[in-house]
């Protein structure tokens, strides 16, 4: 993965030398600046931008009209430089707009809205006066014939089309009919209307069309890019009582392919330019082209929408507006509005630039405008460096001589940030205004109102909040993501512990903007370094991209690094501990902790210290037991089935405390099958439910395949019963009549394959041994051996799977737990070995670290080479994950989820590695959260995961989910992120893009 070159570079202007364009001899020196961030993530989606003056101020503002109902929001634009936040400029038209415009219909020097509704009606919007960012007056000026409204998604355009002097609009529908408002009475101030006349000619095969005056022609003409990427230039001919024409329509030159376009007064002539691609040219005239190549090139204008142009800093000539639409990895840079402004060698502003690309503009660093009152340059703040204004807040209760000590820190880490200035200088400045105390008597209120009251308003768009609380205060250690306010607090030791929430505010999320979280992605914004970079936390630090190279794609790995040990020696610390070997300029590490180095196509999960992740989650149904998965005959025919248990429909849900299915509150058993071809494509197919077992169940289920079957085992009042699953070639399932075991009431079912036979382990309670049968799988009936004690006993049900087959018999590992139901558990793998029924017994006995929560566990046997032939264990079970590597008792029903896998490493983790699953945004956990155990199964070369889950909505707690990677090794790529790049040429100009104002 490639470091990233940001698009978007906010420094310095374009010198043109332009002939006038009346031919004269005389030199005008144009300056067209670099990008400006205007708006971010704004007027997205079914929102159409719209740009002019609307309060009549001087400056144009920008407008967003949204298709629907025709809400309206206005970004007006401030004397500071910066657009007001945006707020609701007038009530919703309440229908759906076909074509919208602004133009000086009822008043010079100021912009109305005129929208055509689906109605036909034509809509005008004014009134906004000086300071305001509200419409109060509206009018309907025309109203087109039922046969004549124009065709959405339409555009429209205002320019004087028949040289009376006033404002019309060309209306130009989605198959390229034409229609003419002809302005009727002008801009007197009161009221507008409009005539509507068809224009005989169609422009169908057209790619982008514009209007503007040029010449002494008064009249204003079309200019188009049509199909065969010509551009082209036409009239319209007025002849009264008959059609409205083109005219004079001639070719100018050939467009590229991607060129954009824009028609406007650029250098502030009364008769307007034309920009194409990077191209200028003057008054129209392709012999009088200039280069603009502060412009962007095809690929970079690739994801822009239609271009505007309007005058935004007030000086006469209009400025480029440009609106982008594109998911640029998710960066949050997708959605921006960005201005080159327009200005002249001898204008006293060169527009509203902010050169150093910081957010704060030139005017205020030069001191000529104090935003807020503030001072910049006696802050500190220099034209020509980057810089950040930190408005500090505290409690009244915080040291302030620890929080100085902590701020001081991050003031020196960002200066030593390899930041090249403009003035030769490096990194980023950062200023700190201690402000007064808080009382702590007005907590609650700072964090339910902590955006209205931080920043102050007169302060945003200019400096970022920071608020610290006392250790332990709730609520703290969060922030705006691309915004202008978080709150953090200190520790006993001083660190830098303001940067990460403050890296937040700047635009960095936790991942680098990668789907899933990077193991080479060692930034502090990381969960996974925020506490320090190769075990010191003095170390900690934002990621300067220097790994983009090395992505990793955990289906299929290389363990040869092509990089030195020293460059990637922090992944033998903390969080991950790989084992690492030098291999000269390269490095060899053991991602699948098999105990072998160098392998190549390794599938294995890297990047797990905060958290692992199944894949795409499919739900499937509502349980009240543990599912179950089994792959019914593995192998390239093999099949995915899921069993679970529900209520009966006349038996009430079982209680936010309670498990599920019970002796006294019985239920149903089901079955799905995944249908589906593809687990990437296809992870929702799944056949109806068929019924297992239509009433009676009192608990978890327990499934595996053997003899060409998969055989049901679950609990009833009277005792275990046993059903056989069988699948014809389409996939259909049947289900087989139940068969019971015998003495098996009160007891809880596991069931193991052993071969083509079952072993049936039977759980009666904490102090009663396990009892063991074996279940013969020849024909559509089990034979059901005797029941033998085991000298097995565990706190609770019993987890079963069977290992490598040597000498025609397998081992059977057995997981047990005990401890008292409510403190620390203590939980063991047991190795079985011989013949059931014959020298069955304990051969070996293993301690799996940490306190699991009292339910049912999951095993999972899978080979591995490099751990023998006993292979690797899975185990499956609930508690409360603990960075590093640990796993203690949950204090709730609902428990974190948590794999750990044999590592063969036993001098770390005792030879366990543990991961939690994530959950999707919007649980009440960032974890998988179930009270009972998962269902999992070897499927498709992966593992298959499911897991009833706690909701944010109770109602919809026990959703069962499905992934199709439960080893947590997923196919998408990762690597490093470029975060140093990123904060300083994109967050610190996005983060303050708005400025606020009074009339809400």
């Amino acid at each position: 993965m490639s470091r990233h070159q940001w698009p978007i570079r906010l420094t310095g202007t374009i010198l043109l030398l332009l002939s006038g364009a009346s031919g004269a001899d005389e030199v005008t020196a144009l300056s067209l600046s670099a990008p400006q961030i205007w708006t971010n993530h704004w007027a997205v989606g079914n929102w159409d931008l719209l740009a002019g003056d609307a309060d009549g101020d001087g400056r144009a503002d920008l407008v967003a009209l949204q298709d629907g109902d025709g809400a309206s929001e206005i970004a007006r634009t401030s004397v500071l430089g910066k657009p007001f936040h945006p707020i609701r400029a007038r009530p919703p038209f309440g229908r759906a707009p076909r074509a919208a415009t602004f133009g000086p219909f009822t008043r010079p020097g100021a912009a109305d809205l005129l929208v055509v509704l689906d109605d036909g009606s034509v809509q005008v919007a004014s009134g906004m006066a000086p300071g305001t960012s509200r419409f109060t007056s509206d009018q309907t000026a025309a109203r087109f014939p039922a046969s004549e409204i124009p065709e959405g998604p339409a555009h429209a355009y205002a320019a004087d089309l028949d040289g009376d002097g006033h404002s019309d609009i060309l209306i130009r529908g989605a198959r390229g009919r034409l229609h003419v408002l002809i302005n009727e009475q002008g801009n007197n101030g009161a009221s507008v209307r409009f005539a509507i006349r068809p224009v005989g000619d169609l422009l169908s095969a057209v790619r982008q069309l514009e209007v503007g005056r040029f010449g002494d022609d008064s009249r204003a003409s079309l200019v188009w890019i049509d199909q065969t990427g010509d551009l082209r230039r036409a009239r319209l001919r007025f002849d009264a009582g008959g059609p409205i024409r083109l005219e004079d329509s001639s070719p100018l030159l050939k467009a590229g392919a991607d060129d954009r376009m824009a028609v406007g007064r650029f250098r502030g002539a009364k008769t307007a330019d034309i920009i194409l691609g990077r191209r200028l040219l003057v008054a129209g005239d392709p012999a009088n082209a200039v280069d603009l190549p502060a412009l962007p090139g095809p690929e970079q204008a690739r994801g822009d929408l239609r271009w505007r142009m309007a005058d935004v800093d007030g000086n006469g000539r209009d400025d480029l507006i440009r609106q982008r639409s594109t998911s640029d990895s998710g960066t949050g840079t997708g959605h921006d509005v960005l201005i080159h402004f327009a200005s002249l060698a001898t204008d006293p502003a060169q527009g509203f630039l902010s050169s150093d690309g910081d957010g704060l503009l030139d005017a205020w660093k030069s001191g000529a405008v104090r935003p807020g009152g503030l001072d910049l340059p006696a802050l500190g703040c220099k034209p020509g460096r980057k810089d950040l204004i930190v408005e500090v807040e505290r409690f009244e209760n915080v040291d302030i001589k620890l929080l100085r000590a902590e701020v001081d820190v991050t003031v020196r880490y960002f200066a030593s940030l390899p930041v090249k200035n403009r003035d030769g200088s490096q990194g980023i400045a950062l200023h700190a205004i201690y402000r007064d105390p808080t009382p702590r008597g007005e907590f609650d209120d700072v964090l339910r109102r902590f955006d209205a009251r931080y920043p102050p308003r007169s302060h945003r768009g200019v400096v970022h909040t920071m608020f610290c609380g006392a250790p332990g205060d709730p609520g703290f250690g969060v922030a705006k993501m691309m915004g202008d306010n978080g709150r953090f607090t200190t520790n006993p030791q001083v660190q830098d512990v303001m940067s990460h929430e403050l890296g937040h505010q700047l635009g960095l999320n936790h991942d680098g903007f990668q789907s899933h979280n990077s193991l080479t992605y060692a930034s502090m914004m990381s969960y996974c370094y925020q506490n320090g970079f190769n075990d010191r936390p003095e170390e900690k630090r934002f990621s300067d991209g220097s790994l983009g190279r090395t992505a990793l794609n955990e289906r299929c790995l290389s363990e040869r690094l092509p990089l030195p040990i020293k460059q990637v020696a922090f992944l033998n610390g903390p969080p991950y501990h790989f084992r690492l070997r030098p291999a000269g300029k390269e490095t060899l590490i053991d991602w699948n902790w098999n105990g072998l180095f160098g392998e190549e196509g390794v599938t294995a999960d890297v990047n797990y210290s905060h958290g692992t992740d199944v894949g795409p989650r499919y739900e499937v149904g509502r349980a009240a037991t543990a599912p179950v998965l089994v792959t019914h005959a593995p192998g390239a025919s093999e099949r995915l089935l899921l069993i679970f248990g529900r209520p009966a429909p006349e038996s009430p849900r079982a209680s936010p405390d309670a498990a599920g299915l019970a002796p006294e509150r019985p239920g149903e058993l089901v079955l799905r099958v995944w249908v589906g071809k593809d687990r990437d494509q296809d992870g929702a197919r799944w056949s109806k439910e068929l019924t297992v077992e239509q009433s009676g169940v009192t608990g978890d289920p327990s499934a595996a395949y053997a003899g060409g079957a998969t055989w049901v085992a679950y609990p009833t009042k009277a005792g275990i019963r046993l059903r056989r699953v069988a699948l014809d070639p389409a996939g259909n399932p049947s289900v087989g009549p139940a068969t019971a075991i015998p003495t098996s009431q009160g007891a809880e079912p596991t069931l193991a394959a052993l071969g083509s036979r079952l072993v049936l382990l039977l759980w009666r309670s904490p102090d009663q041994p396990i009892g063991v049968r074996v279940l013969g799988t020849a024909g559509a009936s089990p034979t059901v051996g005797r029941e033998e004690a085991t000298p097995l006993t565990s706190l609770v049900p019993v987890a079963a799977t069977a290992g490598a087959v040597r000498k025609g018999l397998a081992p059977l590992w057995v997981a047990t737990m005990d401890g008292p139901r409510d403190g620390d558990t203590r939980t063991f793998i047991h190795r079985l070995e011989g013949r059931p029924g014959k020298d069955f017994r304990v051969t070996g006995r293993e301690p799996i670290p940490g306190s699991f929560a009292p339910h049912r566990p999951i095993l999972l046997w899978a080979p591995e080479r490099g751990l023998g032939p006993d292979g690797r264990l899975f185990h499956f079970g609930g508690g409360t994950y603990e960075m590093d590597n640990r796993v203690s008792r949950a204090r709730d029903p609902w428990a974190q989820q948590i794999v750990s896998m044999q590592t063969g490493a036993p001098e770390w983790g005792g030879g366990w590695l543990h991961r939690r699953y994530y959950t999707q945004p919007g649980q009440p956990s960032e974890y998988f959260m179930s009270r009972s155990a998962p269902g999992v199964c070897g499927f498709g070369g992966d593992i298959a995961y499911a897991n009833r889950l706690r909701d944010a909505d109770p109602a919809r707690n026990d959703t069962v989910v499905v992934g199709f990677y439960g080893s947590g090794a997923l196919p998408e790529p990762m690597g490093d992120f470029d975060d140093i790049g990123f904060l300083s040429e994109v967050g610190l100009g996005h983060s303050l893009w708005y400025v606020a104002q009074d009339d809400h």
